[in-house]
């Protein structure tokens, strides 16, 4: 337990741990005791004041219901680790038991800034910023006003604002773009992008390809949305 938390960088503001081990298995005790005292522990994790003076940010009971089982309960205050921060944790911790000594610390923060830095620093970042030099060059032109637009210019703006239109779509229909977009191996997102690059090339006249690859890039996929979908 004491060397995964040295791995943990999430674990490494903590400087007071608090784990205890009990032993509820009897041979004099009801089946049902044992499950009584887990929730009483429960209970006391969930009145239990931390020691941020101390560090105290994390408790964790190790409690043993027979000679092969066991329950592991861990409670910390949550600017400790995140649900996602947790499961890495119990992945890591199932894997120093299961097979110890096997699995490296993975690259932490610091490790990664110092490789990003020198990357920073190497040939291929200039590489990557002549050839977007290249491609921004000529500025590109801003797309045309909808023939919808209630407006026959754009004003110019001090600040920026997003903005969000919602519309509601029959639940037949949703079933209808997930049942295509599953035929196409794509998910209900680029089916959507794809109308919308449809209807804004039709209405404004001009060719957004580079528009809706831009949107495919943020979504990490490869799916080519420029290509007609089937209208079935």
């Amino acid at each position: 337990m004491w060397r995964l938390l040295r791995n943990c960088k999430a674990t490494w503001t903590v400087t007071a741990l608090k784990l205890q081990s009990k032993q509820l298995s009897s041979a004099t005790r009801p089946c049902i005791q044992p499950f009584n005292d887990i929730n009483a522990e429960f209970l006391d994790f969930r009145d239990h004041v931390f020691d941020l003076d101390n560090g105290g940010t994390l408790k964790a009971s190790i409690l043993q219901l027979s000679r092969d089982t066991h329950v592991f309960m861990l409670c910390y205050l949550h600017i400790v680790m995140d649900g996602i921060s947790l499961r890495t944790f119990l992945g890591d911790l199932n894997q120093s038991y299961v097979s110890p000594g096997v699995s490296q610390p993975a690259s932490q923060y610091l490790d990664y800034a110092i490789a990003e830095s020198k990357q920073l620093k190497g040939q291929a970042i200039k590489d990557d910023l002549k050839y977007w030099k290249q491609q921004f060059e000529t500025p590109v032109d801003c797309l045309p006003l909808l023939p919808f637009s209630r407006v026959q210019s754009r004003p110019p703006l001090s600040i920026s604002k997003s903005f969000t239109a919602r519309a509601f779509i029959k639940k037949e229909t949703v079933a209808r773009v997930k049942e295509c977009s599953r035929q196409s191996g794509s998910a209900s997102f680029h089916f959507y992008a794809a109308a919308l690059q449809v209807l804004s090339s039709n209405s404004l006249m001009v060719h957004l390809t580079n528009c809706a690859s831009a949107l495919l890039m943020q979504t990490g996929t490869t799916t080519d949305i420029s290509t007609p979908l089937d209208s079935n």
